[in-house]
């Protein structure tokens, strides 16, 4: 029977701070640990374009942070050759010598999308300001107290800082209300972390994609953090989308482990994730979002916030 990783991998017993990856990466086709397979280790939010590998690659699906951190601490089962994640991640590991090279594989703009009835509101609301700015300050506080016309409070879906493409997006939302991508972790003053909570608080706070959630649960937000390419999945109609400044891209990659079989082909994962509305990654490696240890800091942040 195809086995799959549970959901909520978070869950899994960790002990002595190291995550238990062998017993817990679970191949999704059931293939054996002898065959001759390449293994790779796909964030469970990338499944979809992982899957365009076909039966040439054992997949085995988990968290980029779980996978991250089964890295940090040396307990990946050594027979994975390979990881696809965003680089968002690579951001997080930094220099460590447990990675390879990684290949680019496409990229897609982080934007906010607000539901089609509220654009107004929510164009109001912002008035021109850098739109993260203003919903990290406005999340959480009901249209009467903004005094636009939102149904109850302001709730703003952000996706999972655990997963692969929930950490640009965090990203993002620190850029948008920081003025800039340079900031140092020293920049998260009271005022930023109390909005970040309310902006956090505001949604689910573990949704893999709440622009999905925002139009198929309405009313659950007004508006939601994603990468550009997933709203290609809805209905013109349903969303307004606004464009984010600085801009900050989602840039999924395939790394290497230095010890690792050789890696397959990536065409058609690329293919399906062109297909899905992703554009080409340009160069050969992918430049870093912010400076050096701030991904990692940020991710903290998130892990704060929602406690």
């Amino acid at each position: 029977m195809i086995q799959r990783l549970l959901a909520g991998l978070g869950a899994v017993v960790m002990i002595g701070g190291s995550l238990m990856m062998r017993e817990t990466l679970d191949s999704r086709d059931g293939g054996s640990p002898a065959d001759d397979r390449v293994v790779i280790v796909c964030a469970s939010d990338l499944e979809t374009y992982c899957d365009a590998f076909g039966n040439e690659v054992e997949i085995r699906l988990a968290t980029a942070a779980d996978t991250a951190e089964a890295i940090r601490t040396g307990s990946l089962p050594s027979d994975i050759d390979g990881w696809i994640t965003s680089s968002a991640w690579l951001e997080v590991l930094g220099d460590t010598p447990a990675l390879g090279r990684s290949e680019p594989l496409a990229t897609s703009p982080i934007v906010v999308a607000g539901l089609a009835d509220r654009a107004d509101a929510l164009s109001t609301l912002c008035d021109g300001t850098p739109i993260w700015g203003c919903l990290t300050e406005s999340a959480g506080l009901s249209g009467t107290e903004l005094n636009v016309p939102l149904p109850g409070v302001l709730k703003v879906g952000v996706p999972s800082a655990n997963s692969a493409l929930g950490l640009p997006v965090l990203a993002s939302v620190a850029a948008g209300s920081l003025g800039g991508v340079d900031f140092a972790s020293n920049d998260f003053d009271a005022p930023f972390r109390a909005n970040l909570a309310a902006l956090v608080g505001s949604g689910a706070g573990n949704d893999r994609r709440p622009v999905i959630t925002m139009v198929t649960q309405r009313g659950r937000y007004a508006a939601a953090g994603t990468p550009q390419a997933v709203i290609t999945e809805l209905p013109p109609a349903e969303v307004v989308v606004f464009a984010t400044t600085p801009a900050v891209a989602a840039t999924v990659v395939l790394v290497a482990f230095p010890d690792g079989d050789d890696l397959p082909s990536t065409k058609s994962v690329r293919e399906a994730l062109f297909a899905a509305g992703w554009a080409p990654a340009a160069g050969p490696a992918v430049e870093p979002t912010l400076g050096r240890g701030v991904m990692s800091a940020l991710h903290n942040l998130w892990l704060e916030a929602i406690r």
